[in-house]
């Protein structure tokens, strides 16, 4: 089914316009947003092409870079790792392109093809401008968004209040947390959920672009980042800072809630506080595990401390960029010796 320009203004809050200290745009609302019309034609797309060999699965995505310029990716097939990717590595096309008035049209480098992207929809021409496809707007969501904390899971944001962070922690007027808190709380082997949301910043790039950090014990990082259409690098979203790229990357376009599901295991020592085991954690974006059971031998760049410890809180990252958290909660567990174990780990 289409999806027009109402889907983009629908199931989110109104958070305001800022702006950053290089004075580009900072959106942290779709209906703020929506006031430019280049994020009206951000997203994801797919479809089919009509060529000699039949039909094939065709999906796009469009990355926003201000100023009317955009880059669209298109992978053969489904986005990986979705139905229709076969687990290997998928052909992948970048191209950029200038927005003009209401079409922004891309040419690919080598095919005798061009697409034509509108919001809602995108439409794949052949050379001689007959229509061989028609790629609609999709819209993937997590499958663990708004998964609910069981009995046994210490809340730490329910949108409630702050009871449960340290001072300097913030929330908006809609019920967010703000980047840069701490929790209250420490733990060491923990099953943590945690939704957040990265602005739309279309002129910002690199890691200037809705930036922060989940930070487990405040010591070992999972990157957030908007990372939307770009290759997984360990600096990018989901990876485990400085250390190790997440196996996919599963950004959903800014200003969309995703999740992290996280499995961590705190690094154990001895009675004379040597270590004996290093600190090991499992990682689903979006649902998908981009890490599994890595080991880390140290914090991660830009913790509180390289130095580890048995239990620690959660942190959130302040970057200097307007990403918001959510339903935050976490079940502690016992060590590894196991008296009570985590969540089971479903693939």
């Amino acid at each position: 089914m289409r999806l027009g320009i109402n889907w983009l203004l629908s199931g989110l809050m109104v958070v305001g316009l800022a702006a950053n200290l290089q004075s580009e745009p900072v959106f942290s609302s779709a209906i703020e947003a929506a006031d430019s019309r280049d994020f009206l034609f951000q997203g994801e797309y797919t479809g089919e092409l009509r060529t000699e060999e039949g039909r094939k699965p065709v999906s796009i995505q469009v990355r926003a870079l201000g100023e009317q310029q955009f880059e669209v990716i298109a992978y053969e097939g489904n986005f990986p790792p979705g139905p229709g990717w076969d687990g290997e590595s998928p052909d992948v096309v970048r191209v950029k392109g200038k927005r003009e008035g209401w079409n922004l049209r891309v040419e690919h480098p080598e095919d005798p093809y061009y697409a034509v992207v509108q919001p809602g929809f995108t439409s794949v021409y052949s050379e001689d401008d007959t229509r061989i496809g028609l790629l609609e707007r999709t819209v993937r969501k997590s499958p663990t968004l708004g998964k609910a904390p069981p009995k046994e899971a210490t809340v730490l944001f329910d949108g409630g209040s702050l009871d449960a962070w340290q001072d300097g922690a913030a929330m908006t007027s809609d019920g967010l947390l703000k980047e840069g808190a701490t929790s209250k709380v420490t733990f060491g082997d923990a099953y943590l959920h945690i939704e957040f949301r990265c602005p739309y910043m279309p002129q910002a790039r690199g890691q200037g672009r809705g930036n922060s950090g989940v930070y487990l014990q405040h010591r070992y990082e999972v990157q957030v980042l908007d990372s939307f259409g770009l290759p997984p690098k360990n600096n990018h979203a989901g990876g485990l800072y400085g250390e190790r790229a997440p196996n996919h990357n599963m950004s959903l376009p800014p200003l969309a809630w995703q999740t992290y599901d996280i499995w961590f295991h705190a690094p154990e020592f001895d009675e004379n506080g040597n270590k004996i085991a290093n600190a090991q954690v499992t990682v689903k974006h979006n649902g998908v595990v981009i890490h599994k059971g890595v080991a880390l031998s140290q914090g991660t760049g830009g913790g509180a401390s390289r130095n580890e410890v048995a239990k620690g809180p959660l942190h959130l990252q302040d970057h200097g960029t307007p990403v918001r958290y959510r339903n935050i909660w976490l079940v502690k567990g016992a060590d590894r010796s196991g008296v009570r174990s985590l969540p089971q780990q479903r693939w």
